[in-house]
């Protein structure tokens, strides 16, 4: 997934916020009231549908806007990305969608490496005389998460989350889930956890990315529901 620019987050949002657009959570479809019509979505290399949000992308992931129309709010760090719990790219609905680190949502994609290799990557550019591209060629990778494996950007570590979370407060392994549960999958104001929590902003940032890689795939976690649960 590709970077997104925040102009275009508070964009949609707005365009949530002023009815000008409505989700459908259920669905994953977002609605134009004032068109009587749901948005176009086309699929895009990867197998992501995306939407466009003229006059500033034509190319705007579909589960992104899902995630901000459901929540009202835009991911507290704009490099968090929308991944789909169960793997089903097409599968936009707001309970199949989670905020992810980029490191994490690789994790869970399965195209991973060894993480010895990452580091052996890592190391033979460092010594110099190896190009990107030639590291790519190498090891079978494509020059783009080469570049990301000798920034450090991913394949990196489970951090260490210190207990401590800055303001005296400790933090075991549940709580630490809890934060990562309501900020990224529930959706709830990053303000209003932290201060539930009593948690500094670095330490909201540590977590995510503890939690992110901790992530796993839940195939079955965002199935319809049967006519029996629809009926309770």
């Amino acid at each position: 997934m590709v970077r997104q620019n925040p102009r275009i987050d508070y964009e949609v949002l707005t365009r949530f916020r002023t009815g000008v657009w409505a989700v459908q959570p259920e669905t994953g479809q977002i609605y134009a009231p004032g068109e009587r019509r749901m948005l176009k979505t086309w699929a895009q290399p990867g197998g992501y549908l995306h939407i466009s949000v003229p006059p500033l992308s034509s190319r705007y992931p579909l589960s992104r806007a899902v995630w901000i129309g459901a929540t009202l709010t835009v991911p507290v760090f704009d490099d968090l990305e929308v991944d789909h719990i169960n793997g089903n790219k097409l599968d936009n609905r707001f309970k199949n969608l989670r905020l992810l680190t980029h490191a994490g949502n690789g994790h869970c994609s399965g195209k991973q490496i060894p993480f010895e290799q990452a580091e052996a990557i890592r190391r033979e550019y460092k010594q110099g005389g190896v190009t990107l591209k030639e590291l790519a060629e190498r090891y079978g990778r494509s020059t783009t998460s080469v570049r990301l494996i000798v920034r450090g950007e991913t394949y990196t570590k489970i951090p260490a989350v210190s207990k401590n979370t800055g303001t005296g407060r400790q933090l075991d392994d549940k709580l630490r889930y809890g934060v990562f549960k309501e900020l990224c999958i529930e959706g709830k104001q990053a303000k209003s956890v932290m201060q539930k929590y009593k948690i500094t902003r670095e330490t909201l940032r540590t977590i995510i990315e503890e939690q992110s890689l901790l992530a796993k795939r839940i195939p079955d976690a965002a199935e319809p529901e049967t006519e029996e649960e629809a009926a309770a």
